[in-house]
């Protein structure tokens, strides 16, 4: 499925480390680390699901990062 990219901020800002950010992570910070896991944005400013689950999986155990 998809799911928009500003509610994306909010899920990993509603998750707890390690998967998420947490709700103490601020707005910004949340997005600057999205951006930095480099996921597909569609036209209609959406992202695949599954493949953000992924990407935060690869951030959380430091594979393929960097």
């Amino acid at each position: 499925g998809r799911i928009k990219h500003l509610d994306v901020v909010t899920l990993l800002r509603r998750i707890q480390p390690p998967l998420g950010f947490g709700k103490l992570c601020p707005h910004r910070v949340a997005c600057k680390r999205l951006v930095a896991m480099n996921m597909p944005l569609n036209s209609d400013g959406t992202v695949m699901f599954n493949a953000t689950l992924f990407a935060l999986v690869r951030t959380a155990l430091k594979i393929k990062t960097e």
